[in-house]
């Protein structure tokens, strides 16, 4: 994007230049914060900081949305949980294209055989008369 934005004519140039180094400033502030939030030090102090005002009672929240620091155990159960699944999706979508690749092939050979003994009981006939 950077170099990019250099080879923009000069009146857009300053302004695309300007809105990078906004975007990587931010970029550098939220990887700053999860390195904080993700150090196996990371504490409840961290994730109140990060956190809304107002919201910084983890514990009065509800189970299902403690997000901010979750363990390190949690993240990886968490982790297995969504590969499993995806893998999951992914074994029945390959066997429904599996089945139903081997049900088209099954359908054209029926086709081609059914075919060939019409030609057979036909070409009998015509030997026959």
């Amino acid at each position: 994007m950077d170099l990019e934005a250099r080879s923009l004519q000069p009146s857009a140039k300053a302004l695309c230049l300007s809105k990078l180094r906004e975007y990587k400033s931010d970029l550098n502030q939220l990887k700053k914060d999860f390195k904080r939030v993700s150090s196996p030090y990371a504490n409840q102090s961290t994730c109140e900081e990060l956190m809304e005002p107002g919201m910084a009672d983890v514990h009065a929240m509800p189970e299902s949305l403690h997000y901010c620091c979750p363990s390190r155990n949690q993240l990886i159960r968490w982790e297995i949980c969504s590969v499993v699944e995806i893998l999951s999706q992914q074994r029945q979508t390959l066997l429904y294209a599996h089945t139903k690749g081997l049900n088209d092939a099954i359908d054209k050979s029926k086709k081609v055989l059914t075919a060939m003994s019409r030609r057979i009981r036909r070409n009998k006939w015509i030997v026959g008369l």
